[in-house]
């Protein structure tokens, strides 16, 4: 039985750098995902950012129009001026063009803060272009990268598994049957040691008449806790 076991625990070592290739080979896809998701989220970004910036431009076009038309009208009234009799009319016009001088103050005012903050956003959006360029970039060598990984990865679990296949055969078929099934049941150690008076898979203690019978060797021995099979390590190992 001890030799059966010495097989068990090779394949086991097989089978669990297996299991850690696999969760290898789906964590990378995800990390690709990840750079996509990380591309996706810099042109939405960037995209904000220009349509904020288009939003303001047209503002700032609205408001030049504005002064534009105020800065026609008070010329245009300037003139009429001259041409009013009536001392009311003229007061009332001296009124309009104040308050149209006013009212281009303020667009001015405005238009200046304005500017001001078009400069900051087209500075926002060269920063966001940036980052979007650099993105791309990674996810660009992140695919190759990551493709490569998952071909090696997928190779390597190819070559265990062929070992595997090979080493299994010199196991008893009934043994190998009871490994597999405690291995597909656990994801994990379907063999473990006992130290002490101990099952180092679920740590609970083990009676006297089971540690014997896990020390003679003489049968496969099954944890009567987590069901794993158990061999001896004696303290000094």
């Amino acid at each position: 039985m001890k030799n059966e076991i010495l097989k068990l625990l090779d394949i086991q070592e097989i089978d669990l750098r297996i299991l850690e290739l696999n969760k290898l080979s789906h964590d990378l896809p995800e990390e690709l995902r990840g750079l996509k998701k990380d591309v996706e989220s810099k042109k939405n970004d960037l995209n904000l950012i220009a349509d904020k910036l288009k939003d303001l431009k047209s503002k700032q076009k609205t408001l030049e129009l504005d002064g534009q038309t105020n800065k026609a009208n008070i010329l245009k009234y300037k003139g009429q001026l001259y041409q009013i009799k009536s001392n009311d009319q003229y007061r009332a016009m001296l009124k309009e063009i104040e308050y149209l001088e006013k009212k281009n103050t303020e667009l001015d005012d405005q238009i200046l803060s304005m500017m001001l903050e078009i400069e900051e956003m087209e500075s926002d959006l060269k920063q966001a272009e940036k980052k979007l360029k650099n993105s791309e970039s990674n996810l660009v060598a992140g695919q190759e990268q990551i493709s490569r990984k998952i071909a090696e990865v997928e190779a390597e679990i190819e070559s265990h598994r062929e070992k595997r296949s090979t080493l299994k055969k010199n196991v008893t078929p009934q043994i190998m049957s009871t490994y597999d099934r405690i291995l597909n049941n656990k994801q994990g150690q379907a063999i473990v040691p006992v130290i002490g008076d101990t099952c180092q898979g679920c740590f609970m203690r083990l009676t006297p008449s089971d540690i014997n019978e896990v020390h003679k060797s003489s049968k496969l021995c099954l944890c009567e806790n987590c069901s794993r099979i158990l061999y001896w390590i004696s303290p000094e190992e």
